[in-house]
């Protein structure tokens, strides 16, 4: 808000070398941020915080927004990535007669995990995973092999190039 109150009207989001799921968490976020101060809404800065981290492969810092950073609080020499593995598919098409969509598989996730969607212009949605295919339609239990093509079961529309992310793991 501080930005926008002093007339900065575009940012740069880091995005070279970066995932095409970094790009659309990260813009997604700063969107629905910007939609809500503009339209007066109550602002939880942690729910925003959060959502960016759900991206984030590696420690960020403030750096000089505020005010010059204290020696403290930059970050020197530190190579440690630490992926959050949220990141379970891709849409790559749906029937909206059987209501399956297709997949490449990122990251492990299994029957009964709560997923959610990441969709440009629709709120996040999530469905729980009750259903899943491998490409030979051979019943699943379990994702394991990234970029392998899986069916899953959704209840609603998704749409080409949608991210599904692992909201909540199952128990078993």
């Amino acid at each position: 808000k501080d930005l926008m109150d002093i007339g900065v009207e575009s940012l740069k989001i880091e995005g070279r070398m970066k995932s095409s799921y970094y790009i659309a968490t990260v813009v997604s976020a700063y969107r629905r941020l910007i939609d809500d101060i503009e339209s007066g809404k109550y602002l939880n800065f942690d729910e925003y915080e959060k959502e960016i981290k759900k991206a984030e492969n590696r420690i960020t810092s403030i750096g000089f927004i505020r005010e010059r950073a204290k020696e403290t609080e930059q970050i020197y020499n530190v190579h440690k990535e630490r992926p959050t593995k949220e990141f379970v598919g891709l849409v790559l098409g749906f029937d909206d007669k059987t209501m399956i969509a297709k997949i490449e598989q990122r990251n492990y996730f299994k029957i009964k995990d709560e997923i959610e969607v990441l969709s440009p212009l629709i709120p996040n949605r999530t469905f729980k995973i009750k259903e899943m295919y491998d490409d030979k339609m051979i019943k699943l239990d379990v994702a394991r092999h990234p970029q392998q093509i899986i069916y899953i079961k959704v209840p609603f529309e998704v749409k080409k190039d949608d991210f599904l992310r692992l909201k909540k793991a199952s128990k078993n």
